[in-house]
């Protein structure tokens, strides 16, 4: 089967199914990286007792890292409906039924993360003061409690828009069956069956 033709450069297909998936897959990278960098010049200099910087505020920053690394992991996970799921409707549902359902849950995931963006937005900007940084006592802007924070408001506002899309095609019917969506193709269910028959 020939592989289906890309969007054209500089379309809203190309720019959401390319462009923004490799600003993902970067930006995951670079999370990924920074995280294992501080993490081993933290080992190094605690081992050998230098003084190249202030431990405190390199394991708060290593703290945030990963944990912005585990929401943009995540933001990674719901563009193609990968996110951890516990489904236990689909199994008894006709398959005539999976699909729309599949869409209505994916809405309403889509509808949740906007609402968390909202009440993540009203928190960095409305509930933590200006001027406050993640360590007491560093004056830099560079380490704004509010900037450390903001990914927050980005990660849900960008689940939103993947499980919006998502959404979107599972009512239009290209979307995997849920309960298929990173298992087995239901194409090889039957000789999968014959197999353990077989054995």
């Amino acid at each position: 089967m020939s592989e289906a033709a890309a969007p054209p450069r500089g379309s809203i297909g190309w720019l959401y199914g390319v462009a923004l998936a490799r600003v993902e897959q970067w930006l995951v990278f670079a999370l990924l990286m920074a995280v294992i960098g501080l993490s081993a010049v933290e080992l190094i200099v605690r081992n050998l007792q230098l003084d190249l910087f202030d431990r405190v505020t390199a394991q708060v920053a290593s703290y945030f890292l990963a944990f912005h690394l585990g929401l943009f992991g995540g933001v990674l996970a719901c563009r193609d409906a990968r996110h951890i799921a516990i489904d236990a409707l689909a199994p008894h549902l006709p398959q005539r039924l999976r699909r729309p359902i599949q869409a209505v849950l994916l809405a309403v995931a889509a509808l949740t993360c906007a609402w968390l963006a909202a009440v993540a937005w009203d928190y960095v900007f409305h509930q933590i003061e200006a001027g406050t940084t993640i360590v007491p006592g560093l004056t830099s802007g560079f380490w704004s409690e509010r900037l450390w924070k903001f990914p927050l408001v980005l990660a849900f506002a960008w689940m939103a828009l993947h499980f919006g899309v998502t959404a979107v095609a599972a009512a239009r019917g290209t979307l995997p069956d849920p309960l298929h969506v990173g298992g087995v193709d239901p194409a090889h269910e039957q000789s999968l069956d014959v197999h353990e028959d077989a054995a």
